[in-house]
């Protein structure tokens, strides 16, 4: 397995403009696909990961962030995920940590989800490391103190 696929905008790898045409055509294409329609709220879903579905709904912009109908299968089970979690963190606070001097069982059912979830929502750019790897936060400004990024410019201008 490879390395993870960072965009084009938040690599700092020096293209040249043929590789860099290259892999913004490549990326074009992630945004040709169905947008996920989240006014579809899956019906299997319990109470929890509903809500969780609808606040998704609400936070996340498709335009910018390429999730599409072809991911719905990874967004409901981060959804799902999320209901499990919140679950066994409410059964946590009823139940002791040590049932007959062992651990108690719903830890693991907790750290077990957290575990998906991490997965789940680093494939769908939720975290701020898959966002940076999305879409570089660093701007103009930022480069205009960095003397190698405008050597670079300086370069590319006389090209």
């Amino acid at each position: 397995m490879g390395r993870k696929a960072v965009l084009s905008g938040a690599s700092s790898k020096h293209y040249t403009k043929d590789e860099l045409e290259e892999k913004q055509q490549q990326e074009e294409v992630l945004f040709t696909f169905e947008p996920l329609d989240f006014s579809k709220v899956p019906k299997k879903l319990d109470k929890l990961a509903k809500a969780e579905w609808k606040r998704l709904g609400l936070i996340v912009d498709t335009r910018n962030l390429p999730i599409s109908e072809l991911d719905r299968a990874i967004v409901v089970n981060y959804c799902v995920y999320v209901s499990v979690s919140e679950r066994a963190r409410e059964q946590m606070q009823v139940e002791p940590l040590t049932i007959d001097g062992r651990k108690n069982p719903i830890i693991d059912v907790l750290n077990g989800a957290n575990k998906e979830l991490k997965s789940l929502a680093s494939q769908l750019g939720l975290t701020i490391d898959s966002r940076m790897r999305i879409k570089n936060p660093t701007t103009e400004a930022d480069n205009e103190s960095d003397l190698f990024a405008q050597m670079l410019k300086e370069a590319e201008g006389q090209l």
